[in-house]
């Protein structure tokens, strides 16, 4: 059996418009045309699931075991679109130290060198660039052979 990918990842939101507004105005995701909770990045999904009375754990400051990540082509731009949201976009080391990222230029060379940031609901997600930090040297591992 040969993977092509992951379809869509599942998160808990507790206002759809809300999320709406995270996935497509801040990251730029498509709304899916027919099924208004997905959010379509590239090749995968992120479903939403409002459950608008749902108590809502947030992430300890040094929890980023609980995440999905997006690859992008430049983080960058992603730092900028967060900020720009208001958001709090960070980056860790490998003992999950925060460096908070407070300037769209920003070097961003600490630690993993991604970016992770929480949502509205505190869903957490993280960035990453092929070519960069930990994954400097996987270029060829996101490739079929």
């Amino acid at each position: 059996m040969r993977y092509q990918g992951i379809n869509h990842v599942s998160i808990l939101v507790r206002n759809n418009e809300r999320a709406r507004h995270f996935f497509v105005d801040v990251l730029g995701f498509r709304q899916h045309k027919r099924i208004p909770v997905w959010f379509v990045g590239g090749s995968g999904v992120v479903h939403a699931v409002e459950i608008p009375d749902a108590p809502m754990e947030k992430p300890l400051p040094y929890d980023v075991v609980r995440h999905a990540a997006f690859q992008v082509d430049d983080l960058q731009e992603v730092l900028a679109r967060l900020l720009r949201a208001s958001l709090k976009p960070y980056q860790v080391d490998m003992q999950m130290q925060q460096k908070f990222l407070t300037d769209p230029n920003d070097d961003l060379s600490y630690g993993t060198e991604t970016v992770f940031v929480a949502d509205y609901d505190g869903n957490l997600f993280e960035f990453v660039q092929i070519g960069r930090g930990l994954f400097v040297e996987e270029a060829d591992l996101f490739q079929e052979k």
